[in-house]
């Protein structure tokens, strides 16, 4: 099964404050990918102008059961502002049972977080994961070559280029990660990252 394409534009609103607009999660093809299927995500676009509110975003799929195969899609975030934001597979309730148990090959996805000249917006994230979230025992993981790009947002806790935790195999990918100010001059917003850590491929085996 292949995946159309898919844009979404995010609303606006905090989801770190009460009483504005507040979402708990997108995914931009599949809700699970069950044993013995095999599915072709699509190269979707998340966007928005920085105060998109979501919990968490998963670029093809919440999870993978074991004796499963996806392919995902050459996803795109763009200035979205959530919690989590994972390239492949996630959900916010990540663990043992709800992950990845089968085989994910990872797409080349691109994460633009680059606030505009001028701009007071700024995004708030937890973590970003270029390919899975947890990937748990029998799970499989190959990583795409995903491309991040921090320029001027701060908020900002951990990037991860694969995935955050690996009980099963992983292969990394050859990801790209750049990080820096938004070179603004004399922009009177504050104009650096605040950015705890990154890691190339995983935090925690």
């Amino acid at each position: 099964i292949n995946e159309f394409d898919v844009e979404y534009l995010m609303p606006t609103g905090s989801p770190l404050t009460t009483g504005t607009q507040q979402f708990s999660s997108f995914v931009g093809d599949f809700i699970d990918v069950n044993t013995g299927e095999t599915l072709f995500g699509g190269s979707d676009v998340f966007s928005s102008n920085g105060s998109g509110a979501a919990e968490f975003l998963s670029g093809d799929s919440f999870s993978v059961s074991g004796g499963a195969t996806l392919f995902g899609g050459n996803d795109r975030f763009e200035n979205v502002n959530a919690v989590t934001v994972v390239g492949d597979v996630g959900n916010e309730n990540s663990n043992s049972s709800i992950a990845n148990t089968g085989v994910v090959n990872g797409g080349d996805d691109v994460f633009s977080f680059i606030r505009p000249s001028g701009s007071n917006v700024s995004s708030v994230f937890d973590r970003l994961v270029g390919d899975v979230d947890y990937n748990a025992f029998g799970g499989i993981v190959n990583g795409g070559n995903d491309t991040f790009i921090m320029r001027g947002f701060n908020h900002a806790n951990v990037i991860h280029g694969d995935v955050t935790v690996s009980f099963g195999i992983l292969n990394g990918g050859d990801d790209f990660i750049s990080i820096g100010d938004a070179d603004f001059g004399s922009d009177a917003q504050p104009n650096s990252i605040n950015l705890n850590r990154v890691y190339g491929d995983f935090s925690s085996i």
